[in-house]
């Protein structure tokens, strides 16, 4: 198992806090009302302790599709659960009840199954790959682990504070197992070969200028002062460097597929036979999240749709980082 240090730990808060936009607008599709999900921390909890509790809570135990396919848990605080069992109350057209019913639990269940959707789909954006809701089931009670969490010392515990209108603050937890976070928040290492060098990221840095400035590249400064008059004619290293050709100059004429991608379903070949003209396919996103922009199938960006004039167009409000690419690509070979 790789080791969760703080680096990490921190790497997973603000993984989870890039997809909060996400999930609170997932929510809020569910509770019919603004609210707001951020990421207050991250840390690894004891195994032992989470099993001490007697108290009453309603916890959901969800899976999704592979690489995540650990079970994990979410759990509702008390407020919490009261609160949004309140909003869906009056979403329903019913009078709110102080405490807890069966039909309550059961709106939370269907509200934690859309907000754990709505969670997959912000891996899938990460990832680049499909990620499904596999399973999900939501009780009312004293936590009890999945066998997963059996083979591991201690979990990784995510505070979600809960921000809704006329409603003190609430915090809702998510339970991942080290193995989920592995997958999300993979181990590069570079820091500890960092650490095991003695430089800092600045030296470094400063070292890659140094080699790839032509005129104070240790193969200029090496060269050989000539006295007198020389047979050969002299060796300009800095024009050298300038004019060998830097590779991408070869490539950029070589066409691309760019695609937009509104959002994927998966069918049974029944039902694709029975598609006809005005049927409607349900994807797996939700209206007004962004689209994807794929070039040769790697996601590069995000954006928004347009209309200029009388063709679609796409506004980019997002590019993927240099390393999200790499990381997909060779993600995409490994496989």
């Amino acid at each position: 198992m790789s080791e969760m240090n703080a680096p990490r730990l921190a790497a997973l808060q603000q993984t989870i806090q890039g997809l909060c936009p996400g999930l609170s607008l997932a929510l809020a599709e569910e509770l019919t009302q603004e609210c707001l999900l951020e990421a207050t921390s991250a840390t690894l909890v004891p195994i032992a302790s989470l099993l001490t509790g007697n108290e009453s809570i309603v916890n959901t135990v969800f899976s999704l599709s592979q690489p995540f396919g650990a079970e994990s848990i979410l759990v509702f605080s008390d407020e919490g659960s009261v609160a949004m069992s309140k909003a869906l109350a009056v979403a329903h057209g019913t009078a709110p009840s102080e405490f807890l019913t069966e039909s309550d639990v059961a709106r939370l269940e269907k509200t934690s199954a859309g907000l754990i959707r709505g969670f997959a789909i912000g891996l899938t954006n990460i990832t680049g790959d499909v990620i499904d809701l596999e399973s999900n089931v939501t009780v009312r009670g004293v936590l009890v682990l999945p066998p997963v969490f059996a083979l591991e010392d201690h979990a990784v515990q995510v505070i979600l504070t809960l921000t809704m209108p006329d409603t003190a603050d609430t915090e809702l937890r998510m339970l991942l197992t080290p193995e989920f976070v592995n997958e999300l928040v993979p181990e590069t290492g570079e820091s500890e070969e960092m650490e095991e060098s003695g430089l800092t990221e600045n030296e470094l840095a400063a070292m890659l200028n140094e080699l790839e400035d032509p005129e104070v590249s240790p193969v200029a400064s090496s060269a050989p002062e000539m006295t007198g008059v020389s047979p050969f004619p002299s060796l300009n290293y800095s024009r050298a460097a300038e004019v060998a050709p830097r590779g991408i100059e070869l490539i950029m004429d070589i066409p691309l597929d760019v695609t937009v991608e509104l959002g994927r379903v998966r069918m049974l070949i029944r039902d694709v036979l029975e598609l006809a003209s005005g049927s409607i396919v349900e994807l797996d996103r939700m209206a007004g999240e962004p689209v994807d922009l794929l070039v040769n199938g790697r996601l590069i960006a995000k954006g928004e749709v347009v209309v200029i004039e009388d063709n679609f167009g796409l506004r980019l409000t997002e590019i993927v980082s240099p390393a999200d690419r790499v990381a997909g690509l060779s993600k995409k070979r490994a496989a």
